[in-house]
């Protein structure tokens, strides 16, 4: 029976040979019943048909590799289509609409979502609908709390 660690780097490496890449890997009681929670990454959208092949990748794997005696579910998802930007990767950002909480306001405001414009060293500049005119603003990297990626309505 294999360590539960040794069965996370085992998947770790799996995700990684198939594109994706392991953000969270839990093992817990979910209403009641022990739950193996996987999420997973890429830079590009992941689809439910992704999720079935990972999970069915998974699956194979787990069937040959007991890391418990006990039943267990396997739940694998992703970030979602909000998912957060790490801000060193804020350049996969470049044309996608976003979210940026800043840490001190800008004109009065914490918060803009816009288009990412351009990214600098120091900055990044978003595009921003102000009532029916467009506007630019040059937000300093250090100046942004949190940011994740938007849907546009």
């Amino acid at each position: 029976m294999l360590e539960l660690i040794v069965v996370k780097e085992k998947i770790k490496d799996l995700l990684s040979n198939n594109g994706y890449s392991l953000e969270t890997f839990n093992f817990k009681k979910k209403n009641g019943v022990d739950t193996l929670e996987i999420v997973i990454d890429r830079d590009q959208a992941i689809s439910m048909e992704d999720i079935v092949n990972v999970s069915n990748i998974i699956s194979e794997f787990l069937d040959l590799n007991e890391f418990t005696d006990n039943p267990y579910n396997l739940d694998v998802s992703s970030l979602g289509a909000e998912k957060p930007i790490k801000l060193e990767n804020i350049d996969k950002a470049l044309n996608k609409y976003i979210y940026v909480h800043l840490t001190n306001p800008i004109d009065g405001l914490n918060s803009y979502e816009g288009d990412v414009s351009e990214v600098n060293e120091d900055t990044i500049t978003l595009k921003i609908k102000n009532k029916t005119r467009y506007k630019e603003i040059n937000i300093n990297k250090n100046n942004i709390d949190k940011c994740h990626y938007a849907i546009k309505f």
